[in-house]
């Protein structure tokens, strides 16, 4: 059956309009590639001495990772693999701007029960230990030629190492066991709620639980 000019153009026109609604939208790749770890941005940091962390997929085939400015300050690199890029930073009370190439963000250092202001969160880091391999005790990790190459995170034993399982279910009161990994409920390099909490405890118990 043979459409009519006028229908067939109707067709044609709303087709393209639908694919043009469904077309998945241009990637930003360095969006795409590009994170950072820890601290997120608009953090409050209750201290000053952290790491920061950022991934850059980017890099992953060996080129190098763009250059870090704090505070419009350049920043070196530690020696680690791409695409992980480590800085230890020292900062003061305030506001400081952390850029990465052309991606910048804000981070707060807070004193105390200092008030956050309103559009920033506070944030705990998780503390690294300084002595020996950082990143072994929750991290697979292997030396390279290029830096020190840094895997997935380890199951939940690994925390067992620093917190005990009788101090896991008193403090949660909760069975070990079932749990996958403790990253499921909290960050492994920072979270926004205390603890390290990713939400807070009742949005997180009730992924799983019924109010």
């Amino acid at each position: 059956m043979m459409l009519a000019p006028r229908r067939l153009l109707s067709v044609v026109v709303l087709a393209t309009l639908l694919a043009a609604q469904f077309r998945p939208a241009a990637c930003d790749e360095s969006s795409e590639t590009r994170s950072t770890v820890s601290p997120p941005p608009r953090a409050a940091l209750s201290d000053g001495a952290f790491h920061l962390i950022y991934r850059d997929e980017s890099t992953a085939n060996g080129a190098v990772l763009v250059p870090l400015t704090v505070d419009g300050r350049s920043h070196a690199w530690e020696g680690f693999a791409s695409p992980l890029g480590v800085a230890q930073l020292e900062l003061a009370p305030g506001k400081h701007r952390l850029a990465v190439g052309e991606r910048s963000w804000e981070v707060l250092v807070v004193e105390g029960d200092e008030p956050v202001p309103e559009g920033w969160h506070r944030a705990a880091v998780h503390a690294i230990d300084e002595d020996g391999d950082r990143c072994a005790a929750c991290h697979e990790t292997q030396s390279s030629a290029s830096g020190l190459v840094v895997g997935e995170a380890k199951s939940y034993k690994a925390c067992l190492e620093c917190h005990s399982a009788i101090e896991f279910e008193v403090i949660h009161s909760h069975p070990l066991e079932p749990l996958e990994h403790c990253q499921m409920c909290h960050g492994i390099h920072g979270a926004p709620e205390p603890a390290l909490l990713k939400l807070p405890v009742k949005k997180l118990c009730d992924e799983c639980h019924e109010s």
